[in-house]
């Protein structure tokens, strides 16, 4: 399949920036954007100033710790969010990269404290 730079698909998939001009703002825009947005995203910390952060990340951290309890003395009912606002799909990933994020930490030698998972969340989430 020969797909030319004047077809619909072929524009689509061997777009360039033609311009270096271009190029360079959009890679200036990209960089700053990352910049701000992760920019003290430690803000508060030990405490918790966003409005949801209680709601799912305290899930998160709680499962996390609880974790052998839960899956091998078969306390699965434990896994039952106390409040369903923002649904159990989001407390169940952050948990998942939570205990990843954990177990990485455990390996390395280097002891976690409940604000740097508040911090590697906020990370996630941003």
């Amino acid at each position: 399949m020969d797909l030319k730079a004047n077809t619909v698909v072929g524009k689509i998939l061997f777009f360039t920036f033609k311009n270096k001009i271009i190029k360079f703002f959009f890679f200036v825009f990209l960089v700053a954007g990352i910049f701000f947005r992760l920019y003290h995203v430690e803000f508060g910390l030990p405490h918790s100033f966003y409005a949801d952060e209680p709601e799912i990340a305290e899930l998160a951290i709680k499962y996390t710790y609880e974790f052998e309890d839960i899956f091998f003395n078969n306390n699965i009912y434990k896994l039952i969010p106390i409040s369903y606002v923002y649904g159990t799909l989001p407390s169940y990933v952050f948990t998942v990269t939570t205990i990843v994020f954990s177990k990485f930490n455990g390996i390395i030698g280097h002891t976690i404290e409940k604000a740097e998972i508040y911090i590697f969340l906020r990370s996630l989430n941003a």
